[in-house]
């Protein structure tokens, strides 16, 4: 749901949880997660249910919350696998509250909706004709978008309970990883520069078998396909779901859901003064829905041999397609034209003949993507690339070379444990290195070394020697010549206990949510899950 992300996105209890359910995912096919072909559902956790449609709505608006966030050609599948995964999070959230005797009352749901500033005038009161002009900007009803609020406020009740601030680490653990922090080391470093080698150039017939072995990985053509893609707007596809919805469909589901039409007074509220709500709530319902419905009649009308073009119209929808011919991946990556960026994309992901499902473009409409043809890539002839040939096959031989010279070298130094004899005996250089630190897995800013050999550094004691690090112009080792650590700081040593204390927090929040997902069994709807599988991008393994 757009506003529960929004709201909860950067929350420990958001990143905790989905970072869990990645793994339950996987654990529960183990035995916990019952496969269904029931289709009334996608998700059950306990006796909360998620159905298809509610699903197709959180992936729209989820598609639509990360293109206002810049993130644009978000794989479909990863989306679909993030809100599945989301859903569950939030009914078993539901369910912790509900056998805690707790739940969102709606004096609170309303206070909290008065309080939203999005919906405010000029006079900073509650307007009703802003909130209403939200819902139709969202296609969603009013019920719907109370529903998100409360998965809200129940997420941020929920998060609330469990305090575990006053978790600290040991003062002992801080100090420790202050003195890992602190340590600072001198070295000798010894350089073979590549020109110190000797080797033979390659020749003819080596570097046609260099260019025989390499030539599907450096030496490709790329490939080119011919794509068909179609683009309508979301207005299209609103007037088809409108055109669709009754007086019959609006007159069951005002009698089949009698409680919620009913004035201050609790009287219900006259069908024809309700008609529009509903209408419009069906609307908001149907939209997500219909769009499975037109990849279906699309793809049924593609396999009987029409035209995209022809398929599209079939369905419903009055727009024409495009065709792009004997394109590359690369040829739209740097265009101006978004939908075009979008639509290369989508079609590279294609086998021939196979069509994508309905995509969300940056301005809300639709496309659909189909590979018409696909042109392999095929190496290129091999005089076209000697030179490039040439100059890798001489650069392979000089590194191995230099390598080989590096490990004839190592065996001197492991005999003489003096890294300046050794260099002196060679006729190389030795320069000092002063005051490296720990790279930390990201390289130092300045440093002399590269971070793997200053991290293999400082596995040695002192007189100890890294190396080689073989590069294509050198090889380096390095000697350890002083240890030192820096004095102790009392408050860096604080920072470090407080962000260790969040360390643990966060274990114990972990152990708690694990403890939740093993609680309320989860069933996934195989049927269901195999159709998205199919309505996906075509291809994979689906959500």
């Amino acid at each position: 749901m757009l506003a529960s992300m929004r709201t909860t996105a950067h929350s420990l209890f958001m990143k905790l949880l989905m970072g869990l359910l990645v793994i339950s995912f996987a654990v529960w096919g183990v035995g916990d997660v019952v496969r269904s072909g029931n289709t009334s559902y996608l998700i059950k956790v306990g006796d909360e249910r998620v159905t298809y449609q509610q699903f197709l709505r959180a992936v729209s608006d989820t598609q639509r919350m990360l293109q206002q966030m810049g993130m644009k050609n978000v794989d479909r599948r990863m989306v679909e696998a993030q809100v599945l995964r989301r859903l569950t999070e939030e009914k078993i959230v539901t369910l912790a509250l509900r056998d805690a005797g707790l739940d969102v009352n709606q004096q609170l749901l309303a206070q909290r909706l008065r309080a939203n500033q999005a919906f405010h005038d000029v006079r900073g009161n509650f307007d009703p004709a802003a909130f209403k002009a939200m819902l139709a900007q969202r296609n969603q009803s009013e019920a719907a978008f109370l529903e998100e609020l409360k998965t809200d406020l129940r997420a941020s009740a929920f998060t609330s309970s469990l305090s575990t601030l006053d978790m600290a680490a040991p003062s002992a653990v801080a100090a420790l990883v202050q003195a890992s922090q602190n340590e600072r080391r001198d070295a000798l470093v010894l350089t073979i520069p590549a020109s110190k080698v000797k080797f033979d150039a390659p020749s003819d017939a080596a570097l046609q078998d260099y260019y025989t072995a390499n030539a599907s990985q450096l030496y490709l053509q790329p490939e080119a396909r011919t794509l068909e893609y179609v683009r309508f707007s979301s207005d299209a596809l609103k007037e088809k779901v409108a055109a669709s919805i009754t007086d019959a469909d609006l007159r069951e589901r005002y009698e089949s859901e009698p409680d919620r039409f009913v004035d201050e007074a609790g009287n219900s509220k006259p069908f024809d003064a309700v008609k529009k709500e509903i209408r419009a709530e069906l609307l908001a319902e149907r939209t997500d829905t219909a769009a499975a419905d037109v990849t279906i009649a699309v793809e049924d009308a593609l396999a009987a041999g029409k035209s995209m073009g022809e398929a599209i119209a079939d369905a419903g929808i009055a727009t024409r397609s495009t065709l792009l011919k004997n394109v590359t991946a690369a040829q739209f990556e740097a265009s101006k034209d978004a939908l075009l960026r979008a639509v290369a994309a989508k079609g590279f992901t294609l086998e021939q003949d196979e069509t994508s499902g309905l995509e969300v473009a940056e301005d809300g409409s639709y496309y659909m993507v189909a590979a018409k043809e696909v042109v392999a890539a095929t190496p290129k002839a091999f005089d076209a690339v000697k030179d490039d040939v040439k100059k890798r096959a001489t650069d392979r031989a000089r590194a191995k070379a230099l390598r080989a010279y590096a490990n004839e070298v190592k065996a001197k130094l492991d005999a003489s444990k003096d890294i300046t004899a050794t260099a002196k005996e060679l006729g190389l250089g030795v320069r000092n290195v002063s005051n490296l630190s720990r790279p930390n897995g990201a390289p130092n800013a300045g440093s002399p070394l590269s971070p793997s050999l200053t991290e293999a550094l400082f596995t040695y004691d002192q007189g100890g020697i890294a190396g080689p690090l073989v590069e294509p112009d050198k090889a380096e080792f390095a000697q350890v010549k002083a240890i030192r650590f820096l004095p102790v700081d009392k408050k860096q040593t604080d920072i470090l206990a407080k962000g260790l204390g969040q360390a643990i927090q966060q274990e114990v929040l972990m152990g708690y949510y694990g403890a939740l997902i093993q609680r309320y069994p989860v069933t996934l709807n195989e049927g269901l899950l195999k159709q998205l599988q199919a309505q996906s991008s075509g291809e994979g393994d689906g959500a």
